[in-house]
């Protein structure tokens, strides 16, 4: 029991659909002694949110026909919840008599596959939508960025031209206080300042 602990495991850190068809491989092929193992899986798209097969896995069946038929017991094991999401195909060179416990092991292993086959679909659609957020972050940052310059370049222009202004009537204002008059107009100019 250890070394499928050990195998589901491994299995649960699988985060695409080739690693995990290869991990379910080497486990069964390790823990049942199968001479030959297939797993047929179907994909979850995200955009429609149901599963199908993969192309790789359609051209694989003409020849499995041919393959199954050289192993003395052939097995398939489903891999499915409501609805099918693929089959593990399974070949042996052994006496009958030792198959059953064997395939006790796989039926074990294609319920963990189910689960991490359902973590992969769920993992691909989080990657599709952090990498369209990702994207539409980008272009917010842009967006703000220009927005920024934008401003920067408005301030910068408005200081300039309301300082322009502002130093020539302080100007103005420095040489009427310099100016001899009554004091009456030089304190009001003083207060202007």
């Amino acid at each position: 029991m250890g070394l499928i602990t050990t195998w589901i495991k491994y299995l649960s850190r699988a985060r695409d659909l080739q690693t995990t068809k290869a991990l379910i491989v080497s486990a069964i092929k390790e823990l049942s002694g199968a001479s030959f193992v297939c797993v047929l899986t179907k994909h979850c798209d995200a955009n429609t949110g149901f599963f199908n097969l993969l192309p790789s896995d359609i051209v694989l069946v003409p020849e499995l026909n041919t393959q199954l038929n050289q192993y003395t017991r052939t097995t398939v094991l489903p891999i499915k919840d409501e609805d099918l999401v693929g089959a593990i195909l399974l070949g042996w060179d052994l006496p009958e008599e030792e198959i059953p416990h064997r395939i006790d092991t796989s039926l074990i292993l294609a319920e963990s596959a189910l689960i991490v086959l359902q973590n992969v679909a769920v993992h691909v659609q989080l990657a599709k939508q952090m990498a369209e957020r990702t994207t539409h972050l980008a272009a917010a940052k842009q967006e703000a960025e220009s927005a920024n310059q934008l401003q920067s370049r408005f301030l910068s222009a408005a200081s300039h031209d309301l300082r322009q202004p502002l130093q020539q009537i302080n100007s103005l204002i420095d040489i009427l206080i310099r100016q001899p008059q009554e004091q009456t107009s030089a304190r009001q100019l003083k207060r202007i300042q």
